[in-house]
């Protein structure tokens, strides 16, 4: 039986190119509460999440918290719901060079316009994630009886998301 779920394991990851393709998978398998699989696939877009965006770490570390929460690896879940925090704090990636943009000449507008959408795109994205984070490691710590941890938890993630207006 191990052979045959590793076999369908790998079978599954060499058809995944992309952080992007892992996670949707792990999307999928987290609804059809396939936990098991779902962490390992996260594990796997954890590793492709490092040449990523931030955001793209934030959501994998994000759902990496919820499974193990779910499957009651309390400590470790507790770990990734703080990485995902980690990675809500830091900057976009802006997808051209500060020099590219400073010569960009007659583009400029249709960059600063570009720039602007992906800066709402990242805060949007960060807010999901933070809001997640904030409803399931709230969720942990109150189980916990961690009363006041979960308070501060809420009083971070909400100075976290009024950073993000800058981004607006």
């Amino acid at each position: 039986m191990p052979d045959e779920f590793m076999d369908d394991f790998v079978a599954r990851m060499e058809n995944f190119h992309s952080w992007s393709d892992m996670y949707l998978e792990s999307l999928k398998l987290i609804k059809s509460n396939d936990l098991t699989t779902a962490i390992a696939t996260l594990r796997q877009a954890e590793k492709a999440a490092e040449t990523e965006k931030p955001t793209s770490a934030a959501q994998t570390a994000e759902r990496l918290g919820y499974c193990l929460h779910h499957e009651q690896l309390l400590g470790e879940a507790e770990s990734y719901y703080r990485k995902a925090i980690a990675y809500c704090a830091m900057d976009p990636v802006s997808p051209i060079t500060k020099e590219q943009y400073d010569s960009a000449g007659p583009i400029q507008g249709e960059l600063d316009r570009l720039q602007k959408l992906g800066n709402q795109a990242y805060a949007k994205a960060t807010r999901e994630v933070l809001s997640k984070v904030l409803e399931n490691y709230g969720k942990l710590l109150t189980e916990q009886g961690r009363k006041k941890d979960a308070e501060d938890l809420k009083v971070q993630i909400n100075a976290q998301e009024s950073a993000l207006a800058v981004y607006d």
